[in-house]
């Protein structure tokens, strides 16, 4: 147990000592004076998304919205109307389903 808790303390020991040969980073001398300038200057950053690319996807969306709510306003059948329902086997009556027949027997 003793020999476990040496050669975990010898591994951080390792590694806290591996970080003794790293270099800070060091930025570009004249970085600072960029971001500056550019504050004083109030130039406007470049559009994130353009007015078209924008204008276009709205109108999609909006169109879309147009067309869900027409399909379902026209699905909606009121309950006072005279339109009848048919069957399957009155509209196509050479292809009925023989497992109905079983199942209706």
């Amino acid at each position: 147990m003793n020999n476990l808790r040496k050669n975990k303390e010898e591994w951080v020991n390792d590694t806290i000592e591996s970080a003794d040969f790293l270099n800070r980073a060091e930025a570009n001398p004249f970085m600072y004076s960029k971001i500056l300038s550019r504050i004083k200057s109030g130039e406007k950053l470049k559009e994130i998304i353009p007015l078209r690319k924008a204008a276009f996807a709205f109108l999609s969306i909006l169109l879309l919205i147009a067309l869900n709510y027409s399909t379902i306003m026209y699905s909606i059948v009121p309950k006072n109307s005279s339109i009848q329902t048919n069957t399957a086997s009155e509209v196509i009556p050479s292809q009925q389903n023989p497992y109905l027949e079983i199942l209706s027997k």
